[in-house]
């Protein structure tokens, strides 16, 4: 547990934590990097892991969420209304 506190929860500041996400949304030179993460001020290096080039991962976790999401939009008595493949 301490690792993880270490570095993750205690390893930046607030504004060092804060500057990536200001970055993504405010930097012109991260316009064509649509789809990737950033990570310190730049944009991140994939693992193998990382990637799904074959699409089967994403798809899968897109037909899982939204199922989910459905769901509960029904338990709330809340309108379905967002439908990508339209």
């Amino acid at each position: 547990m301490y690792w993880a506190y270490k570095n993750f929860i205690i390893d930046k500041t607030i504004p060092q934590g804060a500057s990536t996400t200001l970055y993504a949304c405010v930097a012109p030179e991260v316009e064509n990097h649509a789809g990737e993460f950033f990570s310190d001020c730049g944009v991140g290096k994939l693992s193998t892991d990382g990637k799904d080039e074959s699409k089967v991962l994403r798809e899968s976790l897109w037909r899982v969420t939204k199922e989910q999401l459905d769901n509960e939009l029904v338990r709330l008595n809340l309108p379905i209304s967002f439908d990508p493949s339209k």
